[in-house]
C-alpha cells in the first residue's frame, strides 16, 4: 500500500511537469531534412497532379510499401514493381495541409500530412485523406520506403 501511495504521489508531480513543455526547437539539421522532405513529398504529389508519374519513380525505394487510397481512391497494397508496372494511376488534384515531420536520425524522417482532393469521384465532389511517408536516406539520397493513407471521415 505504501508502494502505491509513493508511485501516486511521483506521478502527481511529474504529469504537470511533462505536460508543460514545449516542443524543443528543431536543430539546423533537423530543419534542412524537415525542408527537404517536405520539398520531395510535395514533388510527389506534385506528379499525381499532373499524371507525369514516370517522373518521379526515382524517389521511392525498390523495397517501398504502399498501403492505402492511389490517386484514383482505390485501395490496395502495393509495391514500387506494382506501381509503377502495371498500375494505371492516373492523375488527381489535391492540396496538402497540416504537414508535420519526425526526424529519428539523419538519415530517417516520417512526413503526415491532410491531402484534401476536388473534383469527381466516389466519394463525391471533395474528400480528404490522412496520408503519412516513411523516407530512408541511402546512398546519399531520399526515397520514400512507405506510404500508408486512411480516408478522413
Amino acid at each position: 500500500m505504501l508502494n502505491l501511495l509513493i508511485i501516486l504521489m511521483f506521478i502527481t508531480a511529474a504529469v504537470p511537469a511533462v505536460l508543460s513543455q514545449e516542443a524543443k526547437p528543431l536543430t539546423k539539421k533537423e530543419a534542412e531534412i524537415t525542408a527537404e522532405i517536405i520539398a520531395k513529398e510535395t514533388q510527389k504529389w506534385d506528379a499525381i497532379r499532373a499524371g507525369s508519374w514516370s517522373n518521379i519513380a526515382g524517389l521511392y525505394a525498390d523495397d517501398y510499401m504502399s498501403v492505402g487510397y492511389a490517386p484514383d481512391l482505390t485501395v490496395s497494397r502495393r509495391t514500387k514493381q506494382e506501381m509503377f508496372g502495371r498500375a494505371k494511376l492516373g492523375r488527381a488534384d489535391f492540396h496538402l495541409s497540416d504537414i508535420k515531420v519526425i526526424t529519428s536520425n539523419a538519415d530517417t524522417a516520417v512526413i503526415s500530412f491532410i491531402a484534401t482532393g476536388t473534383g469527381s469521384g466516389p466519394f463525391g465532389s471533395s474528400f480528404a485523406i490522412y496520408a503519412s511517408s516513411v523516407w530512408v536516406k541511402r546512398r546519399g539520397e531520399w526515397k520514400t520506403i512507405f506510404y500508408q493513407a486512411s480516408l478522413k471521415k
